[in-house]
């Protein structure tokens, strides 16, 4: 641009609005590090290639719609947006076929839904810059230009503060038999101010219909105990799964047990996907569609700037609600 500007005799801010109108008519592209190249009349040249990387076992509502907003947000803008997941079957072996395949071909950035080290080292070792959704940030690989974060910390204390305004005791945490940041960061917290914690956990299918599996699993699980001990619950549950709690509050309503009369609850939700009951929810909140766009918007940045973000932040919130008022 100095250059053309120089031959024109025109400064060169002349010159940079020139080649920012001919970008905006669609006539030609800057591509960082690349140049300014003139479109073909027909076919569409991408900006770059984004690769998404997922597990299978890691499926849920909440990443789809991380994943789909971050389609979007990167199409629209002139990225190549391609998917493939890292398959895992029960008994424990890895393929990581589709990937290689992937790897092999040319990608500009690879992004990793979500925290998983062994997938993280094999991206690293294909020299593919990628980014990563979840995890501590504590292990930032060869390549990895960024971390985003869903952090519970600012909700759990929120929680701990509601549970010694109401004088709790005694909390019985719920949770699906899988590892559960949210449930060991909650019983740690609590135990931390003099509340006595109860872990529970509740099995579930994770391989086939997870979704029902676990609910059915809440259900099961207030049937039991009003089977074993009738209608004498704890003074608080705290439930860190939206489906498991779906469970039990349904088995709450098929029982006539009432909130926050017989039980005070606290829930989790994952923005429209649940839980409903007739009185609002006190719950950890998770909005993935608000938090959707924030990721897509962050790794939208860096594909523009490539300022590399070492960890950042998105945080999930506590809501007080009817099932556990003060």
């Amino acid at each position: 641009m100095p250059d053309m500007a120089n031959q024109l005799g025109v400064s060169e801010i002349v010159v940079r609005t020139a080649y920012r109108r001919l970008a905006d008519e669609g006539l030609v592209m800057a591509r960082p590090r690349r140049g300014t190249i003139v479109l073909p009349s027909k076919s569409p040249v991408w900006r770059g290639h984004v690769l998404c990387v997922m597990c299978d076992h890691d499926f849920s509502c909440q990443l789809a719609v991380r994943v789909e907003k971050t389609r979007e947000l990167l199409t629209k803008n002139g990225f190549l947006f391609s998917q493939v997941s890292v398959l895992e079957g029960p008994d424990g072996t890895t393929d990581y076929s589709g990937l290689d395949v992937a790897l092999s071909r040319p990608v500009d950035f690879a992004i990793l839904f979500y925290d998983r080290s062994y997938v993280m080292k094999r991206i690293s070792a294909s020299g593919v810059p990628f980014a990563v959704v979840g995890g501590k940030g504590d292990d930032m690989m060869p390549g990895c230009v960024g971390r985003i974060v869903v952090s519970s910390k600012r909700a759990i204390d929120d929680m701990v503060c509601h549970c010694l305004r109401a004088n709790i005791g005694m909390v019985e945490i719920v949770y699906c038999s899988r590892f559960d940041e949210l449930e060991l960061l909650s019983a740690k917290a609590l135990r931390k101010v003099g509340i006595s914690v109860k872990r529970t956990s509740v099995s579930h299918d994770a391989w086939v219909n997870r979704c029902e599996s676990a609910m059915r699993a809440g259900f099961d699980f207030v049937e039991q105990n009003i089977a074993k001990r009738g209608f004498h619950f704890p003074s608080l549950y705290l439930v860190t799964d939206d489906w498991v709690a779906s469970g039990m509050l349904s088995a709450f309503l098929a029982h006539g047990v009432r909130l926050p009369e017989d039980v005070r609850f606290i829930g989790y939700s994952n923005g429209g996907f649940g839980p409903i009951y007739p009185k609002s929810l006190a719950l950890f909140a998770n909005d993935p569609f608000v938090n959707g766009d924030e990721i897509a918007r962050r790794f939208y940045g860096y594909l523009i700037r490539h300022e590399p973000f070492p960890n950042s932040y998105i945080w999930l919130k506590y809501v007080a609600g009817d099932t556990f008022p003060d």
